[in-house]
């Protein structure tokens, strides 16, 4: 049984064509798939791949980016009702503590990345 059915090769490795899809990348940060790696990371060495007890910080990307594109999707802004997830709500405030959080979390952490990434392996 695969905890991840719907994750295939295409997710990992898109073609030129796939790469334009939103979806596969929605799906590859999706909470099932930050928890099945969560869960290899506690079982690394034990049940799976001793590799995986370093996969903190991948963790912490896929939670990063799974928040991200939350607050930005506004394909829907009905959402976060039937998902109940109060990140996909539509912004009413300027003062809503989600903005903070892209201003502020989210821009030092994409800054961190530049700053840690081989010199050339990042956009400019």
């Amino acid at each position: 049984m695969r905890p991840l059915r719907f994750l295939t090769r295409k997710h990992v490795y898109p073609s030129n064509i796939e790469k334009m899809s939103v979806r596969p990348a929605v799906q590859l940060f999706s909470a099932a798939v930050t928890a099945a790696v969560s869960y290899l990371k506690n079982q690394a060495g034990h049940t799976c791949d001793l590799e995986f007890a370093s996969a903190g910080p991948t963790i912490e990307l896929m939670k990063m980016m799974r928040k991200w594109f939350a607050l930005i999707d506004l394909s829907n802004f009905q959402k976060y009702i039937h998902c109940n997830n109060e990140d996909s709500r539509p912004f009413t405030d300027v003062e809503d503590p989600r903005l903070e959080w892209l201003e502020t979390v989210f821009l030092d952490y994409i800054e961190y990345l530049k700053n840690e990434s081989l010199t050339g392996n990042f956009f400019q």
